[in-house]
């Protein structure tokens, strides 16, 4: 299975985006997580948004609710990983994951370019 990375975020960081709010950004326990949280960060100061970032809040369901709850803005996480262990929903599409993360006030970006196939 492809597992395509995408940051969610709450739905209300377009409101952030346009206010003098701090958006935060969150990463796992894990090192792929904590660059692509703060490559987030950095991209959100050029384009003149404050922005912090929680670095290695810990799994998925930690920061799950970290994100749910309001403590963070925003984190990178694979599709499979949204699919399976946020949704239970396994295989499902882009379409589908977006409507159902809506239904709970979240919202994805667009593909972020990585993917976890890559081998040697």
């Amino acid at each position: 299975m492809r597992r395509l990375l995408f940051a969610l975020l709450i739905t209300a960081i377009s409101c952030a985006t346009s206010s003098a709010q701090t958006v935060t950004v969150g990463s796992k326990k894990f090192t792929e997580s904590y660059v692509l949280g703060e490559v987030i960060k950095q991209t959100l100061k050029v384009a003149g948004v404050d922005a912090t970032h929680k670095q290695g809040l810990g799994a998925t369901g930690i920061v799950w609710a970290a994100l749910t709850s309001g403590q963070i803005s925003v984190y990178p996480e694979y599709s499979g990983t949204i699919a399976e262990e946020l949704l239970k929903k396994p295989g499902i599409g882009e379409e589908e994951m977006r409507s159902l993360l809506q239904k709970q006030g979240i919202g994805i970006t667009k593909f972020l370019g990585f993917n976890d196939t890559y081998t040697l």
